[in-house]
């Protein structure tokens, strides 16, 4: 992946909100933004403190750089595999001016405004995506807490994943799309797991 390929101008203009008040700079960033090893939430900090955030302002500035960052490997798996990022597609929106980008500015004024102000960029974001939780039956496999509220309250089924894991997992190259395997649980239809392949799962384990 090139230094320019590996440019997004996502955390630069876009804020999402997931049902447990974490915040990803993309819907396929694989991490939240955290302070002090704990992912920052709305319901403790404010969304300026997030969106100008020591870890979201570092995550600019890799991006900048054309330093890996480890939060983007979904498209650096995408690039590897000769298919084209999410990145890319973000990028063409923005210097097109698909996405709200009234100012008409370049990719590289972009970045040269974030650079003079220390990777601090305009109050909130520019775009927003909220994930606020859901209504639900509990009945979706492949959903889990990082979109349900329902789920994320379940004493059962907030064991499916980590509340801030997203929904797609990649393992030795292989996209698994449903929760991990727990003991107890009973895998059936589309997507039934063969057993001799997967061993049972440690009580308590995900």
């Amino acid at each position: 992946m090139s230094d320019n390929d590996a440019f997004c101008v996502l955390p630069f203009i876009e804020f999402n909100l997931n049902a447990s008040g974490a915040v990803q700079p993309c819907c396929a960033f694989g991490r939240s933004i955290s302070k002090d090893g704990r992912s920052m939430s709305v319901y403790e900090s404010s969304v300026e403190e997030i969106w100008n955030s020591d870890d979201l302002r570092e995550t600019r500035r890799k991006l900048i750089a054309g330093e890996v960052e480890p939060g983007c490997k979904y498209c650096a798996r995408m690039a590897e595999q000769k298919l084209r990022p999410l990145s890319l597609d973000a990028n063409e929106m923005w210097a097109n001016n698909v996405v709200y980008n009234p100012a008409r500015e370049t990719i590289d004024q972009l970045k040269a405004r974030a650079i003079a102000n220390d990777y601090r960029m305009g109050s909130g974001g520019i775009m927003l995506n909220l994930d606020v939780g859901s209504l639900c039956n509990l009945k979706c496999r492949m959903c889990h807490a990082k979109f349900s509220s329902m789920i994320a309250n379940d004493p059962v089924h907030s064991k499916w994943s980590f509340v801030h894991e997203a929904v797609a997992r990649w393992r030795a190259n292989k996209l698994s799309v449903l929760p991990r395997r727990v003991l107890g649980v009973t895998y059936e239809g589309i997507g039934a797991l063969d057993r001799s392949k997967y061993p049972p799962a440690k009580p308590g384990a995900l």
